[in-house]
């Protein structure tokens, strides 16, 4: 326990001592209003609330970042959707559980928002590419992928740097589909969701998002843009 302990304390010194001072937004936010914000999310964290061995997470990472003011920090933040330990890019951050709806689970009645992503695999040649734009069996039982766009940017003696963007967001999905044409992930980066993008946000960089580019880029209408009736009723948010 002790050990773990000292885990955690290190690791959070770390997030600490990575980012340092910046301007800070000095509003105070109201809990009812919806807050987005866009994060770099470095290789090495882990999106999850808590990890009991005590290695460093994305929500360690909010809670230290000095770019926020603390009254954001304090925000209860939440991912919308993950990237693994190993990947890097763009991860949505909201305290609006139905804006995390909006992006993970398009069933719940809206349009799917693309997700984009760069990565370097083991060398795939036109006909697996097809295979990915067309839609691939991935193991586990998890189905038919949608169809895909694929580009190739670049090729090596062993590897491929591709541009992959998909409409859905299962568990792995990029990893698990190039396993299934036979290739592997070396790295990996999500770079937009929707019409919005990292652009020159460098890794463990954060950016809030005002009420225009979740409407916009994430076609979502947030709490504050809504009829007050609305909001008091909980009535449900869709895509416009």
């Amino acid at each position: 326990m002790l050990l773990l302990q000292q885990q955690h304390t290190a690791s959070l010194a770390w997030v600490v001592a990575l980012f340092p001072p910046a301007l800070a937004t000095t509003s105070t936010p109201a809990a009812r209003h919806t807050r987005a914000l866009l994060l770099h999310k470095p290789v090495g964290l882990l999106v999850t609330h808590r990890d009991e061995l005590g290695r460093p997470t994305v929500y360690d990472l909010i809670r230290a970042h000095r770019a926020l003011c603390p009254a954001m920090r304090s925000l209860e933040w939440h991912a919308c959707g993950r990237l693994d330990q190993n990947s890097s890019g763009l991860l949505l951050m909201t305290n609006d559980g139905q804006l995390v709806q909006h992006v993970t689970d398009p069933s719940a009645g809206s349009v799917p928002l693309p997700k984009k992503y760069r990565a370097v695999v083991h060398q795939i040649g036109d006909a697996q590419a097809a295979k990915l734009r067309e839609g691939v069996e991935l193991s586990g039982g998890l189905g038919v992928t949608r169809p895909a766009d694929v580009r190739v940017l670049a090729q090596g003696r062993t590897t491929t740097e591709i541009e992959i963007t998909i409409c859905e967001g299962r568990n792995r999905q990029v990893r698990r589909m190039l396993h299934a044409v036979g290739s592997g992930v070396m790295s990996l980066e999500r770079v937009s969701v929707g019409g919005l993008s990292i652009d020159t946000m460098e890794p463990g960089d954060v950016r809030l998002l005002d009420d225009d580019e979740i409407r916009i880029g994430l076609q979502y209408m947030p709490r504050s843009l809504m009829p007050k009736s609305r909001v008091r009723h909980g009535g449900k948010n869709r895509r416009r």
